[in-house]
């Protein structure tokens, strides 16, 4: 642990958490600023984008809008550069980005295969790699998140290729962190369980009360609750973990029911 007060463990931190706008990225990047990082918030909603930095800077935080499309790689590409320049460099990265959509597996198209694909599996390995070149060539380290979920440890129904897309990213994170270690820059996952607060995707968020009793915390885990998993990973009190998926699901894995 270190000495420094929680209110200022990011001090300084600049962090580009794409999804900032969502109902995950959002809470995640309100914590970081709360603990003295600036941050870009890069979404493909404008207007949830503007909402996050908005509340930052109420705050009284450093926080800028950029667009990015994570399903473009051009997209992505200029929304690094964007992010680049409004902070002067990028120390860490948090992926909250991410669609999902409910289909039986006799009724899945190919071209629901493929946007979930596309946006939660391909874009976020490019979204990595275009922000940790930034990292390896300022030379001074860094940190990166990745939001994934417990579906990346077991079947749920009507949701395949979402769990699909998660299970990859849960083994691409040993692969990204042993590449990147020699830059000094660490690589984890946080997997939320079932969320009190739906994705947005292409629309509002929506509130759920029902409990299943496989969650031993006998409540449904906030986006504050994920934040805090996070900014822990992206401080130097979490600078020894590399190569892990954390997950905050109050003990739903556990299978205990």
């Amino acid at each position: 642990m270190t000495d420094t007060p929680y209110s200022q463990r990011l001090q300084g931190l600049r962090v580009v958490v794409a999804g900032g706008g969502g109902a995950i990225g959002a809470p995640i990047a309100l914590a970081c600023a709360a603990q003295g990082a600036r941050v870009v918030i890069a979404d493909i909603s404008e207007k949830y984008a503007q909402e996050t930095v908005d509340a930052i800077t109420a705050a009284g935080g450093e926080a800028h809008a950029v667009h990015i499309d994570v399903g473009d790689l051009g997209s992505i590409a200029a929304g690094i550069d964007e992010a680049k320049a409004a902070l002067g460099g990028i120390d860490a990265l948090v992926n909250s980005t991410g669609v999902s959509g409910s289909a039986n597996t006799l009724e899945v198209t190919e071209e629901h295969w493929d946007r979930i694909h596309t946006i939660n599996l391909k874009g976020a390995f490019f979204l990595i790699q275009a922000a940790a070149r930034v990292m390896a060539e300022q030379g001074t380290g860094g940190a990166i998140v990745t939001i994934t979920s417990t579906n990346a440890e077991r079947g749920v129904l009507g949701h395949v290729p979402y769990g699909g897309t998660k299970g990859a990213l849960r083994q691409m994170v040993f692969g990204l962190a042993a590449d990147l270690a020699e830059h000094n820059i660490r690589v984890n996952n946080v997997g939320p369980g079932m969320m009190a607060t739906t994705m947005r995707n292409d629309g509002e968020s929506t509130e759920r009360t029902h409990v299943p009793r496989k969650v031993l915390r006998r409540r449904l885990p906030t986006g504050a609750d994920v934040a805090k998993m996070v900014t822990y990973l992206l401080s130097d009190d979490g600078e020894y973990v590399t190569a892990t998926n954390l997950y905050v699901d109050g003990g739903a894995l556990s299978g205990l029911f």
